[in-house]
């Protein structure tokens, strides 16, 4: 069939089905490429979103702790009280302005897409902080903002605190949650990549091998009418 053809016009079919034969394997490279890439969209949208909110709620609660502690040395009976060169009403606006932004970070880490368990968790997280601010930051605050800080002290080891522990053990289940789901991802991009790969690999061979045929099949197809002459 072959020897019928003008040699132009074998050259071309072998042209065309390099070019085909690497335009499908292009697609094919392309089309791994895009799994990954919306592995990793996934990735960052489940996980690493939510997972920084995570780490900024629970920065802010250690924030409202450590500024309320900060507000009691102020107390006149205290030593280090002189040590401090700005009224303790800074600190009441730095509790104020974390809460601010805790409450706003709550309500970011809600809004993306979420299972059944990660909702849980969260709720119980929401439940905690809002236990802490309620009942252990409002009434400490209110207390030093009176100047009452012996008792503002008594309301944080009694009041505060606890409820910080109990958000430090929601948080906690929550951090446990996106690394476990994290690792799950990683290992699904890993085989996405892995199957992608080998793909190629495969489909690179039987080019290969296609081409080395085809060519070998145009060139017997030119060469053997020459040697019959």
């Amino acid at each position: 069939m072959l020897n019928q053809l003008k040699i132009g016009l074998r050259l071309s079919i072998l042209l065309a089905v390099m070019l085909g034969l690497l335009g499908f394997l292009a697609f094919t490279a392309m089309q791994g490429l895009d799994a990954s890439r919306g592995d990793l969209q996934v990735t960052n949208e489940a996980k690493l979103k939510p997972t920084r909110l995570a780490g900024r709620i629970q920065r802010l609660v250690a924030q409202t702790q450590v500024q309320s502690l900060l507000a009691l040395q102020h107390d006149p009976d205290s030593s280090f009280a002189k040590l401090h060169d700005h009224p303790a009403g800074n600190h009441l606006s730095a509790i104020d302005e974390a809460q601010a932004t805790l409450s706003r970070s709550i309500e970011e880490i809600k809004q993306h897409s979420m299972s059944d368990e990660e909702r849980k968790l969260i709720a119980a997280v929401e439940n905690a902080v809002t236990a802490y601010l309620n009942e252990g930051v409002a009434p400490t605050r209110q207390l030093l903002e009176k100047g009452e800080f012996q008792r503002a002290n008594v309301t944080l080891l009694q009041q505060m605190n606890p409820k910080a522990a109990a958000f430090q053990t929601a948080i906690a289940a929550l951090n446990d949650y996106f690394n476990n789901s994290s690792a799950t991802l990683y290992q699904h991009a890993s085989e996405t990549g892995e199957r992608a790969r080998t793909l190629t690999l495969v489909i690179s061979a039987v080019a290969i091998l296609l081409a080395l045929v085809v060519g070998a099949l145009i060139i017997r197809s030119i060469t053997r009418p020459m040697s019959e002459v």
